[in-house]
């Protein structure tokens, strides 16, 4: 892939102003994350915390146990004895169709639930490279380009909310850094992008917005998966640890704006504007546009035609 190659003047002035705009972006996205994890914790010790009490008429049941019980002490007949078990029931077992405790069971499941997600990982690997070549690099990569030495090749953190018809915004902020963070995105032969050392340690990191139009129209602006490929940037998402030539030279990542649409179970349309092939790339100032038709011919299989169109 290129080699970096150095912007004009301005580029310290877009790289203070983007690592600002980020460094309050993983500010927010962390406090955002320990909210998160105290108020599921709450939620847990809430739904843990045993009820003495349920139904009213546990209560006066309990009462009746007592007596009952208190009088089996004594010789009993046959009647007496059989009110006890009755009783005895009703403590033990209250009714499975009861809809207070349907509703109790429904309330819980659903305050487990959480619209924000959170996560990371860390990627260290050993590629041995038996020509054992001096500058220990895999030559015309873009990925797991360093051999013989073991390396962190990508290690990252994400905060995202899904858009949905409940809270129609949505967010992704992923921040990420390693040896496979350094040199994809970039173009053999245009300059790169003003703020490029920043933006290379950005992984997916946008918001959208699921907009209330026939079957929900979303529209996603910043940073996001290509359109084009299939292996992903993140070796722990494919087949293979090392990614085929052919993924490093096609974008893992897109910058830009889409908007894709639902018009059957097994359609879905898109169409996106992006600023070029390489997201950290500065070909040319026309934006480049395109658009994919997704088809689900089954439930574990989808096929994808993307068409891009640009000066890229």
């Amino acid at each position: 892939m290129g080699t970096e190659k150095e912007s004009s003047s301005k580029v310290p002035v877009f790289e203070f102003v983007w690592k600002a705009l980020v460094g309050f972006a993983l500010f927010v996205a962390a406090m955002t994350a320990l909210s998160i994890r105290a108020h599921g914790q709450e939620t847990v010790r809430k739904v843990e915390k045993p009820s003495v009490l349920s139904k009213p008429g546990e209560k006066v049941d309990s009462q009746i146990f007592s007596d009952k019980a208190q009088e089996s002490a004594q010789p009993s007949t046959a009647g007496e004895e059989n009110k006890l078990s009755e009783a005895e029931s009703v403590v033990a077992a209250p009714a499975a169709g009861d809809p207070q405790d349907a509703s109790s069971s429904t309330g819980t499941t659903q305050s487990a639930e959480s619209k924000w997600h959170y996560g990371g990982f860390f990627d260290v690997g050993y590629l041995l490279d038996f020509n054992h070549p001096e500058n220990r690099v895999f030559r015309s990569r873009g990925t797991t380009w360093h051999v013989d030495r073991p390396q962190i090749n990508m290690a990252a953190f994400y905060v995202r909310k899904k858009a949905t018809e409940d809270s129609r915004w949505g967010v992704e902020l992923t921040a990420q850094g390693g040896k496979d963070a350094e040199l994809f995105g970039f173009s053999a032969t245009a300059p790169n992008i003003g703020g490029y050392k920043f933006l290379r340690q950005l992984g997916p990191t946008n918001v959208s917005y699921l907009a209330p139009i026939g079957k929900g129209l979303t529209i996603q602006g910043g940073i996001f998966a290509s359109f084009i490929g299939y292996d992903s940037l993140y070796a722990k998402d494919n087949f293979n640890y090392t990614r085929p030539w052919g993924a490093d030279f096609t974008p893992y990542f897109m910058l830009g704006v889409n908007v894709s649409y639902p018009f059957t179970k097994k359609l879905t349309g898109s169409f996106f504007v992006v600023n070029g092939y390489w997201h950290l790339a500065h070909a040319n100032n026309v934006p480049s546009f395109g658009g994919q038709a997704a088809i689900s011919a089954t439930s574990h299989l989808t096929v994808k035609q993307t068409v891009l169109v640009g000066p890229h």
